[in-house]
């Protein structure tokens, strides 16, 4: 008997092992529901004690293995509401009939990485880094790690420029970028490419390498119709801006055009100026700058930004556009006007250091100028692996004048200018393949005009020119004429174990004509010209080929460069009525070594060491007078300068995308031997005659530079600690006395910028900049500036924005210190439907009306008070297109 009560758990499981529940599942019109589940639980419970999936006709069956009195059974499938019932735990059937229902999905947020790498591209995304305020892509470039945007606009990456701007792979602006930084909508934007170690050059991609960078915007859709149009208006006096900006980017053709207008001092003219070096390793050499011979005394180029300061009535129109061809051709045109008007009004208070006495100048200025430049170019390029052709022809037309109206020390003066320029070129540069060779064509050709005149009253350098006597006006009348051609052609071819050698052989050919005269008088018409050794009728010319072994090994870590040019230079100078001339003939050698080593996938060390030869330039050799400014009159009646320098280059990267930390340091020194001494005699009333002495000397330039950027991904906040030095020291003589002068600059300063939450963000930066001075040992009173700025942005809604903008500056002057502050409020309505923004403008709150800075020269300081824009209010509307 002691076993019949495990013969009876035995039957009672077998009894339980027979329960089956079976059923159909159904929708609407029995219509049956395949793959539907079904659950099996004890009530109160979310264990599942078995489950069964209904099959194609609906049907299903569970077993049932519980002791329990009561079951419940639920059915679930996505997008019908989920049913359950209870049951008695028997054999039977229960059948559901299931209504569809919608889900509700929880909110997922995917968080994508600020910045991503893949093999020498680094990506960062827009999202991560733009700011509800934010409205243009270079308002998100400025905050990118290891990206400096310069006050002009230059793009910096790990402290070299960048050497090309491409949207979507292509180059529509040629280099004047500053157009689609400030007027491309970020929105339109999803990435920024930075293109580590770019040559610009495909077919050249694996034979000659490069060290700077370039940077690609990447756009959302590949078909972009998009752009920036703005109005505004406020007081006072009575202010305008308007701003239309039209982009189309296709995969065929881009097209960027712009016409923008103001008088708030904005400063639009330097959205076509050309940032970009396209090889600095091996550059080619083009026509020379625009000399300016004569000019207005500026004030200096102030830190802080145009907006505070530059009364101006601007308008610029320009239109880019660029269309693919067949056979892989592109067509593009660029072009330009602007017809700008700006006054300048402040005080300069000059300290000339000399090794005996101090000479204070006090300037009060009134200056004006009109800007008006045409400018544009036409290009045909191809650039694919299989040939590299580009042929660009350009024009430049400029009617640009100048009036300064100054009191010198208490007394009067009148200055005027007027600065025409004329410029045409063609540039040609074809690369192709012969067999397993790269051969390079270029041949460049440029013509130039630019008179220029300069009329001072009254009139100065009364010693020099009217025998002590008093005199009414002096005029300065130069004329240069330019024709310049640079042609080359070279050899390029991949050896084994990682070298390449590039052979090329190039003449440059330049003939100039430069014509002055001075001339003085007593009345507003008539005047007397002086003469003699106050004329020149000086003919230029210079002749320099060279043959130059470029060799290049790149190998796992390492990248070198050799570069050993030999170079003719023949020079001819001839001034017939001044019975002047001289020649030079001189062979050059000039090696420049560049190493580089990747030590580490995020640590680069980079050296260079290179030896020098520069002769001077038209503006450097005259054999009569020339009057530049006022109190500036100069007479080069000398040698040619030819400077033989020495220098080197140490350079530590370090990039980590994955840790968004990026640095570099740099330290670099060289040595310039000069075969002029150059003498200038201050009078006291800060008048300047320069001379040039044939003299050996020696001057030393010694240059530190470092930054660190850190982005906290958590904290969506960046932290930058930047500094740099720079001395210099050469000799002078400075009336009459041999002296070294030594200048010291120092600047160092930190930023900090980032997200509080999604109603703030902010950003402080500080700069502190110190300047010493030292004539023979004799050290001068140091001076300083600080910058403070700190910008504070609040969202209390999805629409609407309110920024505070503070800068405050702290200037150590010589005999004092001022401290000044400006405020700004900006009030932001967004239509978000329409993308258009209403905004408010409060401008300069405490209506600073003058600000301070100081800065050097070689044996000078120099202060500088800028008359500054009144409080004002602008009422704007801006939308994207």
């Amino acid at each position: 008997m002691k076993h019949w009560w495990v013969l009876g758990l035995l039957v009672l499981n077998s009894a339980f092992g027979q329960v089956v529940i079976t059923g159909k599942i159904t929708q609407a019109n029995q219509i049956p529901l395949a793959s539907t589940n079904i659950t099996l639980h004890v009530p109160r419970s979310s264990a599942i004690l078995a489950f069964a999936i209904a099959d194609k006709s609906g049907f299903y069956s569970i077993p049932v293995k519980s002791m329990a009195d009561t079951l419940v059974l639920k059915v679930y499938r996505l997008g019908y509401a989920t049913q359950q019932r209870t049951v008695l735990n028997k054999t039977q059937e229960v059948n559901f009939e299931l209504s569809e229902q919608e889900i509700k999905l929880k909110e997922v947020v995917v968080k994508e990485k600020p910045i991503t790498r893949s093999g020498d591209t680094l990506s960062y995304s827009v999202n991560a880094f733009k700011t509800q305020s934010d409205r243009a892509i270079g308002d998100v470039i400025r905050r990118l790690p290891g990206v400096e945007v310069q006050p002009d606009g230059k793009i910096l990456y790990q402290g070299k420029a960048i050497n090309k701007y491409y949207i979507e792979g292509l180059d529509l602006l040629d280099g004047r970028y500053n157009l689609a930084n400030e007027n491309l909508p970020a929105d339109a934007v999803s990435r920024v490419e930075i293109l580590e170690n770019h040559q610009p050059v495909r077919m050249l991609d694996s034979l000659v390498f490069s060290e700077n960078a370039a940077l690609n915007i990447r756009l959302k859709n590949k078909i972009t119709t998009t752009g920036t149009a703005r109005v505004g208006v406020g007081a006072s006096p009575f202010l305008w801006e308007a701003n239309v900006t039209p982009m189309l980017f296709t995969r065929g053709q881009q097209l960027i055009a712009s016409y923008q207008t103001n008088n708030i001092g904005q400063n639009i003219g330097r959205q076509i100026k050309t940032l970009t070096i396209e090889d600095v390793l091996n550059p080619f050499e083009k026509e020379p700058a625009k000399i300016v011979w004569a000019r207005v005394m500026p004030l200096a180029a102030p830190t802080f930004s145009d907006t505070r300061w530059l009364d101006n009535k601007a308008h610029l129109g320009t239109i880019n556009f660029l269309k693919k061809l067949p056979k892989g051709y592109e067509f593009r045109v660029n072009l330009s006007y602007l017809n700008d008007h700006q006054l300048q009004i402040g005080r300069t208070q000059t300290i000339n250091y000399t090794p005996t006495d101090t000479i204070n100048i006090l300037e009060e200025k009134r200056n004006g100028f009109a800007f008006r430049t045409l400018e544009g170019s036409f290009a045909l390029q191809k650039n694919d692996r299989g040939q590299y052709f580009k042929n660009q022809f350009s024009f430049k037309r400029q009617w640009d004048s100048e009036t300064g109206l100054l009191l010198l020390n208490g007394n009067p003066l009148t200055q005027r200018v007027s600065s025409p320029f004329y410029a045409l070129s063609n540039h040609l540069k074809d690369i192709f393949k012969i067999k397993k060779q790269v051969l390079t064509l270029q041949s460049f050709m440029s013509l130039q005009n630019a008179p220029q005149s300069l009329s001072v009253t009254p009139g100065p350098f009364l010693g020099l020119i009217n025998n002590n006597l008093p005199y009414n006006r002096l005029s300065q009348e130069v004329t240069l004429r330019s024709f310049f051609t640079h042609n080359m052609v070279s050899l390029t071819k991949g050896l084994a174990r990682g070298f390449s050698v590039s052979p090329q052989v190039g003449f440059q050919v330049e003939n100039q004509r430069l014509q002055s005269q001075i001339a003085r008088g007593d009345g507003e018409e008539v005047l007397e010209l002086v003469g003699g050794t106050f004329e020149n009728q000086l003919d230029w010319g210079k002749i320099h080929a060279y043959a130059k072994l470029q060799t290049q090994y790149r190998r796992n870590k390492w990248r070198i460069t050799l570069n050993s040019p030999l170079n003719f230079y023949d020079f001819s100078i001839r001034d017939t009525p001044l019975q002047q001339q001289q020649r030079r003939q001189q062979f050059t050698f000039e090696p420049r070594l560049n190493t580089s080593y990747e030590a580490t996938p995020f640590w680069t060390l980079s050296t260079t060491i290179d030896r020098q030869n520069t002769f001077g330039e038209i503006d450097n050799v005259f054999y009569g007078y020339l009057l530049r400014t006022y109190r500036n009159i100069e007479r080069r009646n000398a040698p040619l300068p030819a400077n033989v320098s020495h220098g080197g280059r140490l350079n530590a990267s370090y990039r980590n995308p994955v840790a968004s930390i990026f640095g570099h340091a740099s330290y670099s020194k060289r040595l310039i031997d000069n075969n002029l001494l150059y003498r200038t005699q201050l009078n006291a009333n800060g008048a300047a005659e320069s001379y040039a002495l044939e003299s050996s000397n020696r001057a030393i330039n010694d240059v530190f530079m470092a930054q660190v950027s850190k982005y906290f991904t958590e904290l969506s906040t960046q932290f930058t600690l930047e500094g740099q030095f720079v001395q210099t020291e050469r000799p002078q003589i400075i009336n009459g006395v041999a002296a070294t002068v030594r200048n010291q600059n120092t600047t160092y300063g930190f930023r900090l910028d980032g997200k509080v939450a999604k109603w703030a963000d902010w950003e402080y930066r500080y700069k502190k900049m110190d300047f010493l001075n030292q004539v023979n040992k004799r050290t001068y009173p140091p001076t300083s500036q600080q910058q403070h700025q700190f910008n504070l942005s609040l969202y209390p809604a999805r629409n609407l924005h309110v920024g505070f903008k503070n800068e405050y500056y702290v200037n150590r002057l010589v005999a004092k210190s001022n401290h000044t502050l400006f405020s700004d409020l900006i009030i932001r309505f967004t239509w978000q439907k329409r993308k258009i923004d209403f905004e408010t403008a409060w401008n300069n709150i405490w209506n600073t009306s003058q600000l301070s800075l100081v800065s050097t020269s070689a044996f000078s300081y120099l202060e500088s008070s800028y008359q500054l824009r009144p409080m004002q209010m602008l009422q704007r509307v801006r939308f994207s297109f």
